[in-house]
C-alpha cells in the first residue's frame, strides 16, 4: 500500500511508504503541514528529515524561502548576529547579513542537529520564533515569522533525560513531533526505494548501467544491515550500478560485497552459528557458492567444505520476509 492509498490528502505521497512505520509517519507529519507551530523532525542521519522538511515546505503554501543551518555554519560569538542579522545595515544589505530569521522571513527555517547549537543559541531563536508567532490580533506580523523544523536524533524527552537538551530549552519545543523509522524498521520499502535510487544512476554518474535489478539482489539487500539508512543504501546502490559496467540487470555480484548481513560467517565462530549464516547466504544466492562467500566475506572452498560436510544443508529462512523475521532459526553472532 503507498503512502497516497492511506493518506486521503495525498500530500505527501512522493515518499516511498508500504511499511506501517513509514505510513504513520507521514499521516503525522501531513497533520503538520499547514500549521505555523515549530515541528519537531526525530530520526537517525539517513531517515530523510532533511528530504521531508524540503516536502513539507513545498506544500506548506508558504510564499518565503527554506534555509537550512548547521551548528558548524555559524562563527563563534556571532550567533546572535547569524540569527538576527547587522543591526542598522541598509535594506538592500548582502543576503549573510541579513540573518537566518529574515532570510527565512515568511517560509521556512530548519535547523540541523539543533541539539548540537549551544544552548543559548537554541533558546535564542525558540524565543525569537515565539515572541514573533504571537503578535497582536489581526496583526499581519504573523507572516513574516518563519516556520521552526527543527531536527534531532532522538525525542526532545530522551535528550533532557541524558542531559544533551535542558528542560529549559525542551519546554520552548512544543510537541510537534514526528519520527521518521530507520531502514531495519521499514524493510518493506527497500525494494521500491532500491528501483527509485536505481533510476537515478543514469542522471548521477552519467555512464550507462542496468536499469533493473535481480530479484536475488533485492532479496540480498531486505535482509543486509542498513546503519546509514536511506544515504548508505543510495550509495550501495549507485556503486553496483557501476560495477555492472552496462549489463541491463544488477545482481548479487555486483553489490555482495557492499553490505553486510545480519548474521555473518566467524572464522573462530560456533560451527552452528556458521552454518546457519552459511545457509542464508545461500538461499539469498539461489546455491551459487560463489556469491554466498562473496556475501560472507569468506572463500568458496568454506562453502564447498560446509555443502559437502553437509552442515549447510537444511531449510534457510524466507529471504523475503527477512532474516530479522525469523531471529530464532538465525542466532549466529552479529556485527
Amino acid at each position: 500500500m503507498t503512502a497516497d492509498s492511506r493518506n486521503p490528502k495525498g500530500s505527501l505521497a512522493a515518499f516511498v511508504a508500504i511499511s506501517d512505520a513509514m505510513v504513520d509517519a507521514l499521516q503525522q507529519a501531513a497533520h503538520q503541514i499547514g500549521a505555523r507551530t515549530p515541528l519537531i523532525l526525530v530520526g537517525l542521519p539517513g531517515t530523510g528529515k532533511t528530504a521531508l522538511s524540503e516536502l513539507i515546505h513545498e506544500r506548506s503554501g508558504l510564499r518565503g524561502q527554506l534555509v537550512s543551518c548547521m551548528p558548524g555554519q555559524l562563527e563563534p560569538d556571532q550567533h546572535r548576529t547569524a540569527i538576527f542579522g547587522e543591526q542598522g545595515s541598509v535594506p538592500d544589505r548582502l543576503e549573510q547579513d541579513r540573518g537566518l530569521l529574515e532570510q527565512a522571513r515568511g517560509g521556512t527555517l530548519v535547523l540541523e542537529d539543533f541539539e548540537l547549537f549551544r544552548t543559548s543559541t537554541q533558546r535564542l531563536v525558540l524565543d525569537a520564533v515565539g515572541r514573533a508567532g504571537c503578535p497582536p490580533a489581526h496583526s499581519r506580523r504573523q507572516d513574516a515569522v518563519p516556520r521552526l523544523i527543527i531536527h534531532l536524533p532522538d525525542t526532545p524527552d530522551v535528550l533532557v533525560a541524558s542531559g544533551v537538551l535542558t528542560e529549559a530549552v525542551r519546554l520552548r519545543l512544543g510537541y510537534g513531533v514526528v519520527r521518521l523509522p530507520t531502514l531495519d524498521e521499514r524493510r518493506e520499502d527497500i525494494p521500491a526505494l532500491a528501483c527509485g535510487f536505481l533510476a537515478r544512476c543514469s542522471t548521477e554518474t552519467e555512464v550507462p548501467g542496468p536499469d533493473r535489478l535481480d530479484p536475488r539482489a533485492i532479496d540480498v539487500l531486505q535482509v543486509a544491515l542498513w546503519p546509514g539508512n536511506l544515504w548508505q543504501l543510495r550509495l550501495v546502490i549507485r556503486e553496483a550500478y557501476l560495477r555492472a559496467e552496462g549489463m541491463p540487470l544488477l545482481r548479487v555480484e555486483h553489490l555482495s560485497d557492499l553490505v553486510r548481513l545480519s548474521v555473518r560467517f566467524e572464522r573462530r565462530g560456533s560451527l552452528a552459528g556458521n552454518a546457519r549464516a552459511i545457509r542464508l547466504a545461500l538461499e539469498l544466492t539461489h546455491g551459487r557458492p560463489r556469491e554466498a562467500a562473496r556475501l560472507l566475506g569468506t572463500a568458496r572452498s568454506t562453502i564447498y567444505r560446509y555443502k559437502t560436510d553437509g552442515l549447510a544443508e537444511g531449510a534457510a529462512p524466507s529471504a523475503s520476509r527477512g532474516a530479522m523475521d525469523q531471529p530464532d532459526k538465525l542466532q549466529a553472532r552479529t556485527p
